[in-house]
């Protein structure tokens, strides 16, 4: 019941908190508009200290922190929400509502006492809920009020956000990390299976490549600079930006954008822990990204189709990439902190921290340096953005990129002041790379895209090498939901569906159709036509895969079958079957022991227990047995092989993975159908070479295959660093018989500049800025030294050879960058024309007073086969 002395006692100032809420209701429209007139009185009557002033200055407060969370996009039912119609000192309006009439009380007594000022001191002594409102009493300090007041609870179909969730725009919205499921914000797991297989047989990349399987782009682009074993590539690919379904959302993208969002470096690589460890993407530098599922105890699943590894170690992460053979350390943050190669080699790399400059890096966790083994490094430095700016090689030189209003990485400029510059012309997608003009101010490449931005045809200057994609229903992304109701996960998987009616035109104008099949949500191809040729008829290509997405079996064009069997749980083919006839069925061949046709021949390959090394490889007549450091020696008693110093271990505490002894055997089995089991020809010597090596895992001594004579070859490395060498650089090398050829001077990045050979012969070579040989000398410093000359184009190709008799020779290129022309130094020049697919088609040979002496014209099937020859000598 309404308080009517109250009412009456605050009617005086009633008049000025109408006023004070009217300019709310003007400044904010929705939301002073729900304050009732009863409202307004409550405002009036229970300020106590007849300042309304001060509770519009409240209501600015909180309209204001209720217009900052209007960023929402989808929403999430929750549980019934209750809000005060009348508080003056809690947000007001279903957009600010409490879980229960108690919370809604509670949250008023709070408002209450942080409104309190040196004048005007409330102390709310209780907070009691009952009927359809709630009651809070205290008294003034310092003043003569002591009283109760009731305000009115409402509930409203607007809803109270559910854990793991928070109000935007007026609705709940599930937190990062979070999902919608029945009602309830539950942990997902992103599971991207969107990562291409590597380009091969199973998804072929046609000319500068587009990949018909997937509708994407790759371009790959080769920087010169390396560090450790690892060198440095660039990457551009188009699978993150594959249109996905209505509705859906894209997976946690793991990889760093420092080269903006669909480049990427193969030094940049990152662990992104998914919520509560229940799953990890791991960006592999090449765009791609391995998915791993999680128990929330540290321990990661792989795909079925993957033999790399993810381990939780020591408060970080051990990456294990089974075809790079090197485990890839992880700091807890998910950022690359070393790699180690199976063969001792390896690479450490830094990030900048808060004290780092700003011109190297805006702020702490940007990778800075990469410094292998010996000593040798790159640096990395970036924009106010975070855009990788500048790479600085070992020489000092800089690597610098530029960017494009989009973030669109569209240019590299090398050492030599050269520039390529990269396109992004489509304005329905402006990420799409459409161009490349390379460092002669040729526009080299073309790429187009459809209008859902999925590459589709590709081609070089002058409308050559032009590939190009139709669909009947093109290869698209779809997203799938499995609830783990025992783990509360929601597992969200991205996978690809595969094309029907895929058709590509090639350079010739010939048409091929291509099918596919989906297997762990990757596109294999399964089958490719030909068309007819110069004596043959038209026929298809057919391949055929085991469960995990590995070749179980190809068809040729010409009806020649070869049948795969490969280890599930490591997926490595260890059985291969050729030259059988297309109805062979792959069960009855690729068996122990089985029986093979005539004209059919198998090998059997055993792998080492960690690496993708060859342990045993039998094919017909031969079994080859490698010994690798650590390993048991079959051929020695099943003893332990050593050939490499105790301490040289590697991360996870086991021995270098390095080549001790290669052991080659002649056998019965004529056809390899006996496999790693096939008897030995009696009377007929093994050949066999050994090899140590030092800590580093580099050879020190190669034992050859003699057993009458030694031949055994020695290596010595620096073992300091000088301005001439680094630690680690080859010395000399010594062969059996005693000579000594040593190599006396190194560049920064590694390259030999001087060495000397047994007989004293001097060479002496240099390169250009960007590392490619521009001379050799030999017989350096003597009275008659002898000098070869290079000159490159600017995209590097060879532009001149000058020999050291003084003979020259030239070469021209088209757009495309196909050689058409070489000219030598008398005159005498031969010109090349090239038909769309690069086959000679013509050769025109002229003498040095421009006469023709010779001409050729050849002509090709659309198989690109040579067809007929005609010409000569005039």
């Amino acid at each position: 019941m309404r308080d009517q002395s109250r009412i009456r006692e605050g009617g005086e100032h009633c008049q000025r908190c109408d006023t004070d809420a009217a300019l709310a209701a003007v400044f904010f429209r929705n939301i002073a508009g729900r304050i009732s007139v009863e409202a307004r009185e409550r405002l009036c009557i229970d300020s106590g200290h007849r300042r309304c002033a001060f509770h519009f200055a409240l209501l600015v407060v909180f309209c204001t922190l209720l217009m900052l969370g209007t960023a929402a996009q989808a929403a999430v039912p929750g549980v019934p929400g209750y809000y005060s119609t009348n508080a003056p000192y809690i947000p007001l309006g279903p957009t600010n509502t409490y879980v229960s009439p108690m919370a809604l009380c509670e949250a008023s007594k709070a408002g209450f006492e942080k409104a309190n000022t040196p004048e005007w001191k409330w102390r709310i002594d209780q907070c009691i809920v009952g009927g359809r409102g709630y009651v809070i009493s205290g008294s003034y300090k310092g003043g003569p009020y002591n009283s109760t007041y009731y305000y009115e609870v409402r509930q409203i179909e607007d809803r109270y956000c559910p854990p793991n969730a928070n109000r935007l725009n007026g609705q709940c919205v599930c937190d990062a990390s979070y999902a919608e499921h029945e009602s309830a914000c539950v942990v997902k797991v992103d599971v991207s299976r969107l990562g291409p297989p590597p380009p091969s047989c199973s998804n072929p990349g046609r000319g500068n490549p587009i990949f018909p399987m997937l509708g994407t782009k790759r371009e790959e682009l080769e920087t010169g600079i390396t560090a450790g074993a690892l060198a440095l590539k660039l990457a551009y690919d188009t699978t993150p930006a594959t249109p996905i379904p209505v509705g859906s959302s894209r997976p946690a993208e793991p990889k760093p954008a420092v080269l903006g969002r669909l480049w990427s470096s193969s030094m940049h690589r990152k662990v992104l822990i998914q919520a509560i460890g229940r799953g990890a993407l791991v960006a592999r530098g090449d765009g791609r990204t391995m998915s791993f599922s999680g128990d929330a105890t540290g321990v990661f699943t792989p795909k079925a189709d993957t033999g790399d590894r993810l381990l939780s170690i020591n408060g970080g992460y051990r990456y294990v990439d089974s075809a790079a053979r090197a485990l890839e350390s992880y700091d807890g943050s998910g950022n690359l902190m070393a790699i180690h190669w199976a063969d001792g080699r390896e690479l450490t790399l830094a990030y900048s921290t808060s004290s780092t400059p700003a011109a190297t890096a805006p702020g702490p966790g940007y990778l800075i340096a990469a410094q292998d083994g010996h000593g040798r490094a790159i640096g990395f430095s970036y924009s106010a953005s975070g855009l990788l700016t500048a790479i600085l090689d070992a020489r000092g030189q800089s690597l610098n990129v530029s960017y494009d209003s989009a973030g669109n990485l569209s240019g590299i400029r090398w050492a030599d002041g050269k520039s390529r510059v990269f396109h992004y012309e489509n304005a329905t997608h402006p990420w799409a790379l459409t161009g490349i003009t390379d460092e002669r101010g040729v526009r080299y490449a073309t790429f187009g895209y459809d209008s859902a931005g999925r590459a589709i045809s590709t081609e070089h200057a002058g409308g050559v090498n032009r590939f190009a994609t139709s669909y009947t229903s093109p290869p698209q992304v779809v997203v799938s939901e499995v609830y783990d109701s025992a783990a509360q996960v929601l597992y969200r998987y991205h996978d690809w569906q595969g094309p029907q009616g895929t058709s590509m035109t090639g350079p010739r104008g010939e048409s091929v159709a291509m099918s596919s099949v989906t297997i762990h949500g990757k596109n294999y191809l399964t089958s490719q036509s030909q068309p007819a040729g110069s004596g043959c008829a038209a026929s298809s290509s057919a391949m055929s895969y085991d469960v995990n997405g590995n070749l179980a079996s190809w068809d040729d064009f010409s009806g020649s079958r070869n049948c795969y069997v490969s280890d599930l749980a490591r997926n490595l083919q260890i059985v291969k079957v050729e030259g059988l006839t297309s109805a062979a069925a792959c069960s009855s061949v690729t068996g122990t022991g089985a029986s093979l046709p005539a004209g059919s021949r198998k090998s059997s390959t055993e792998w080492h227990p960690d690496w993708q090394l060859p342990v045993r490889l039998a094919e017909p007549g031969k079994l080859t047995t490698y010994v690798y450091n650590g390993q048991a020696d079959p051929t020695a008693g099943n003893a332990v092989a050593s050939c490499a110093p105790a301490a040289a271990l590697l991360p996870d505490g086991k021995p270098i993975a390095v080549l001790c002894k290669q052991v080659e055997q002649a056998t019965t089995d004529a056809d390899g159908s006996q496999g790693l089991a096939a008897p030995l020809r009696s009377g007929v010597a093994s050949q066999e070479n050994k090899w140590t090596y030092n800590a580093r895992g580099q050879v020190l001594t190669h034992d050859g295959p003699r057993t009458d004579v030694s031949d055994v070859t020695s290596y010595a490395y620096y073992a300091d660093t000088t301005s001439e060498h680094t630690k680690g650089d080859l010395q000399s090398v010594t062969n059996a018989a005693g000579h000594v050829t040593s190599y006396t001077i190194y560049d920064a990045e590694g390259r030999l500049k001087r060495s000397i050979a047994p007989n004293g012969i001097v060479t002496d070579v240099t390169y250009t800025p960007r590392g490619w040989v521009s001379s050799v000398t030999t017989a350096a410093g003597s009275a008659t030294p002898r000098t070869t000359t290079y000159t490159h184009e600017a995209d590097g190709q060879p532009s001149s050879v000058i020999l050291p008799d003084g003979t020259t020779m030239s070469y021209s290129y088209d757009g495309a960058r196909r050689l058409t022309g070489i000219t030598d130094g008398a005159g005498n020049a031969v010109t090349y024309t090239l038909d769309s697919a690069g086959n000679r088609i013509g050769e025109q040979y002229k003498n040095p007073t421009g006469s023709l002496a010779r001409g050729i014209t050849r002509i090709y099937d659309f198989l690109g086969r040579l067809m007929t020859t005609s010409g000569g000598a005039r």
